[in-house]
């Protein structure tokens, strides 16, 4: 679970490695009710489905998951500066006109925070098939935190990883992320600068994101720098 452009298609990658983890492309588990979640059994032949979904704008009933019996969730959760600006930047080649019905204030108040929020209001991150990732860990210390993962999924894995495979020869969008970092098959942790002072100073200056990232575990960092 986690809002778009939060490191989910690096996340289910660097999962696959293991020998017994789906590389499924991205599938929207929520369809999955009562009546047809063995369905999702047909998906793949290894013992464990990773099945990611990320929200949408306008999903009103994020997240939902349905009844398919034991399961473990995992929060993923990408600073908001980093997440808005690689959402508006996919958007707005996707969508010629995403900026005149979408602005960053609406995308942060409208978006980002109710994706988490919705989550911590339902207890998700208390629950004990749950596990909360920080992208900032991910990329920075990869090894250490896919091999936390590895356990948490009860993989058959025990080493953790920092390179994954590509799921197919194409890239396609909603299946793969095709930038030139996912295709180098490798996690690259970088440091990068937050130019957009009046984005950064509505992130810093709302209390309600300050409270989403204390509860999801993310100490007080410089506002001018983020590694992506």
């Amino acid at each position: 679970m986690s809002a778009q452009r939060s490191g989910s298609t690096l996340l289910k990658a660097l999962l696959a490695v293991a020998p017994d983890v789906s590389h499924l492309a991205e599938v929207p588990f929520y369809r999955y009710g009562r009546f047809n979640s063995w369905q999702l059994k047909s998906l793949a032949d290894e013992r464990i489905l990773v099945l990611k979904k990320p929200s949408w704008p306008d999903e009103h009933d994020y997240p939902s998951i349905p009844p398919v019996g034991d399961h473990r969730i995992i929060v993923l959760i990408r600073h908001p500066y980093e997440t808005l600006v690689s959402t508006g930047k996919m958007y707005e080649s996707l969508e010629p006109d995403f900026w005149s019905r979408w602005s960053y204030e609406s995308m942060l108040y409208d978006y980002w925070l109710p994706t988490y929020e919705r989550m911590i209001a339902r207890g998700v991150p208390d629950l004990p098939n749950s596990f909360t990732v920080r992208y900032e860990d991910l990329t920075a210390h990869p090894k250490q935190e896919t091999r936390r993962l590895f356990e948490f999924i009860q993989s058959s894995r025990i080493d953790g990883t920092d390179t994954y495979e590509r799921l197919s020869k194409g890239w396609a969008y909603k299946q793969d992320d095709g930038s030139p970092v996912i295709k180098s098959l490798k996690v690259q942790s970088r440091t990068t600068r937050r130019t957009n002072r009046e984005l950064l100073g509505m992130i810093d200056a709302e209390p309600r994101v300050t409270a989403v990232l204390s509860r999801l575990g993310y100490p007080q960092v410089n506002p001018g720098l983020s590694d992506t």
